[in-house]
């Protein structure tokens, strides 16, 4: 096998270990195709680390800055946080001296095609002076430019990924105390996590409200383990259904007679994954999916003061009827994008991604009064 050949199975394998059960998860499935070409285009700048300049990397990225950024508002969390987390890992490593060394030590065969970087593959050729494939013509000096605009291409989607994950859990503070239960950060303090157990204990008992015999504690702590025995990237997957997960959890302990039972690790597997996902949607289209499109027409006027609760008094009718009309558009399927929805309501793409992030700021209130 050659170098490609040798990284696309240690990250197959990496991948494997990550991933519940036997094989390779969907999310890790939907990131590696990218992976590949990512570490394909990093092995072939490392080839030609010696000879790139700071004129270079300008000018490949400013060439990235003017392609447009792809849509991730339908990529759900888990795939977020795995696309963030791949380009992290391999991503200007080519610039590594040590990698470059490695690189030079262990190249044979053919470097595969990228995204249309390396329009066919090439042969690897080597100069003894210094056992690399030195650039002699102009025409490697565009593909170097163009590798490494594709490298600043993908630093910007992964910015981009990031920037929509965290945007997610924006104001969900249910979201945050569980991933400060979760996470071993020294960013948290024990402070942070003792406040976050107490909260989180009083949304279980909120939760689990008239199932006799039910410890809000016990609830919250079968959760805790069924997520702390997962990935970082189906955990997070996860956090946004706590609420939905402690009201579960309560009705399957009350029917095992309100006994907290050590669950196994494949047990926790299928217990997790019958929990659904709400992640690659629209929180809002939990609504529509579920049984409750009539409670939510029925508190209509309710959830329009939520949503325009921050706005000037005298435009806050308009507002919140606006950014109802927005939630409604986003259980259509297709679900429609910002610029369509801008479009029937005639307003800016700005004003509708203004809209689009109070109401998942606002989640957890309206959830409050759809369930009230």
């Amino acid at each position: 096998m050659n170098l490609i050949e040798v990284s696309i199975e240690g990250m197959r394998q990496l991948a494997k270990n990550d991933s519940a059960g036997e094989g390779i998860d969907e999310h890790w499935e939907a990131v590696l195709p990218e992976t590949y070409d990512i570490m394909a285009n990093e092995i072939f700048l490392a080839l030609y680390g010696r000879f790139i300049n700071e004129p270079m990397r300008r000018q490949a990225a400013q060439a990235a800055r003017n392609l447009p950024l792809r849509d991730v508002n339908d990529i759900n969390d888990a795939k977020l946080y795995l696309h963030c987390l791949v380009r992290g890992t391999w991503l200007g490593i080519a610039d590594d001296p040590e990698f470059q060394a490695y690189v030079d030590s262990n190249v044979n065969g053919v470097i595969h095609t990228a995204h249309g970087i390396i329009l066919e593959p090439q042969r690897i050729g080597w100069a003894k002076s210094s056992l690399l494939w030195l650039p002699l013509s102009e025409e490697d000096f565009v593909r170097i430019v163009g590798a490494l605009a594709e490298r600043f291409r993908q630093y910007l989607f992964s910015e981009h990924c990031w920037h929509e994950l965290t945007s997610r859990h924006v104001g969900k503070e249910v979201d945050k105390d569980m991933f400060a239960l979760l996470t071993d950060s020294e960013i948290v303090t024990q402070k942070h996590r003792d406040e976050a157990y107490q909260r989180l204990s009083e949304l279980s008992s909120k939760a689990t409200n008239g199932l006799a015999g039910i410890d809000p504690h016990d609830i919250l702590h079968v959760w805790w383990e069924i997520l702390k025995n997962r990935s970082p990237h189906v955990q997070i997957q996860k956090l946004g259904v706590t609420p939905k997960a402690f009201h579960d959890l309560g009705i399957d302990m009350q029917r095992k007679g309100g006994k907290h039972e050590h669950v196994s690790l494949e047990e926790r597997e299928k217990l997790t994954d019958t929990i659904p996902d709400e992640s690659l949607k629209s929180p809002i289209k939990e609504l529509m999916d579920n049984e409750f499109p009539q409670r939510f027409s029925a508190n209509r006027h309710k959830i329009e003061e939520i949503l325009s609760r921050e706005s000037p008094k005298k435009r806050r009718a308009k507002i919140g009827k606006r950014r109802f009309k927005v939630m409604e558009m986003l259980t259509q399927t297709p679900t429609p994008t910002p610029a369509e929805i801008a479009r029937q309501l005639q307003s800016s793409d700005q004003t509708i991604a203004r809209d689009i992030a109070v109401i998942q700021q606002s989640w957890d209130l309206i959830q409050e009064v759809i369930h009230s």
